[in-house]
């Protein structure tokens, strides 16, 4: 299977000890007061502080640094974590998760699969609640608006389960070994490793899945409205096909590991298993554009940045058209998966002692 084991690094060992098991960022505190604009509560303010409540009278009232409340800007709230030097830092989410392999998000709960054969959620602050048991080799996880799906690699079905818990239906039985997964409103899509398919099937229901290709290796999935994207791991390759079938198109050719992928605008970002970056081509296909020269554990993008796991276990995000990648926080283990909402960012450090991790945006 895809997993990946990775070692604990002596050095970040030693720093999840003297923490608690997170890495604090060091890094040069936020704030200043020799920039801004006429709205900048910074103005007038010592480094560091700012008058975020608008009130005269209590001054320069926040500490940028060190409010979690008002981490590094006003407003910004680090979701129950510390705010060091201006920058909000982790939080556990769940520990001991065993091998917590892919997670899937929505704005209000987080949703992962584990390797004793359970699939999990947790909503807001409250711990994790089991919403399947007994699973078979639960691998990929994905959501979309009422259900969350996930694909059992050892007997080859796909299912889901209403986000707030119910009964367990079969979407796709009498598959090889389905792999990755990307749903919408109407779609599901996925792998199947064993045979190198790349797949869909209606969510309305009475179809069998349509074989859109068949790509040795094919690995992991990505899908818009229009088209289906995906990888093949050890052929180095990335191609894109319509959902309906039709001409299946080389986007990337002898790159070598790509993996994960996700939709950034009019580009198609994904990271490598061999720790060489996080790549960028268009959708209609074009140059690659390198946007780190080094991580891509796990991708995730939304607008303004592409998310990606380093080996040493770092958490961090570059500009979607690339620039100098920000640590926003450390696991105890190189991450193996991302996940999104508006305001946080989720990752597993699967390898260690199944932390996954939370951090605001």
């Amino acid at each position: 299977m895809r997993i990946l084991m990775f070692s604990l690094l002596p050095a970040l060992a030693a720093a999840l000890a003297a923490c608690g098991g997170i890495a604090v960022l060091e890094t040069d505190p936020a704030g200043s007061s020799s920039t801004g604009t006429a709205t900048d509560p910074t103005i007038g303010c010592e480094p560091h502080r700012a008058d975020c409540n608008g009130v005269a009278s209590d001054g320069c009232e926040i500490d940028l640094a060190t409010d979690a409340e008002s981490c590094g800007t006003c407003g910004h709230g680090c979701q129950g974590g510390p705010c060091q030097s201006g920058l909000c830092q982790p939080v556990i989410v769940a520990a001991e998760q065993g091998y917590a392999y892919r997670l899937a998000a929505t704005e209000t709960s987080l949703y992962w699969t584990r390797d004793d054969g359970a699939v999990l959620r947790a909503k807001g602050g409250d711990p994790p609640e089991i919403l399947a048991s007994g699973q078979n080799a639960p691998g990929d996880i994905a959501v979309d608006a009422t259900h969350v799906y996930w694909a059992n690699v050892g007997d080859g079905t796909i299912v889901r389960a209403p986000l707030d818990g119910g009964a367990v239906e079969i979407v796709v039985s009498g598959a090889g070994q389905p792999w990755s997964l990307a749903v919408s409103a109407t779609t599901l899509s996925f792998i199947d490793h064993m045979t190198g398919d790349v797949r869909a099937i209606s969510l309305a229901g009475g179809s069998a899945p349509l074989t859109i290709a068949t790509t040795p290796g094919a690995s992991s999935i990505a899908m818009d409205a229009k088209q289906v994207y995906w990888t093949t791991l050890a052929f180095g390759s990335v191609f894109a096909a319509p959902l309906g079938g039709g001409t299946t198109t080389m986007l990337v050719s002898d790159f070598g590991s790509p993996a994960d992928l996700a939709l950034a605008g009019d580009r198609l970002v994904f990271g490598t298993i061999t720790d060489t970056g996080v790549h960028a081509v268009p959708l209609g296909g074009g140059p690659t554009l390198p946007l780190t020269e080094a991580g891509g554990f796990g991708v995730a993008a939304d607008d303004h940045h592409v998310y990606f796991g380093m080996y040493d276990g770092r958490l961090a995000r570059v500009p979607l058209g690339g620039g100098e990648p920000e640590v926003l926080g450390v696991g105890a283990a190189t991450p193996t998966d991302i996940a999104l909402t508006e305001k946080t960012v989720y990752w597993s450090a699967a390898a260690s002692n199944g932390l996954i991790l939370k951090v605001a945006k």
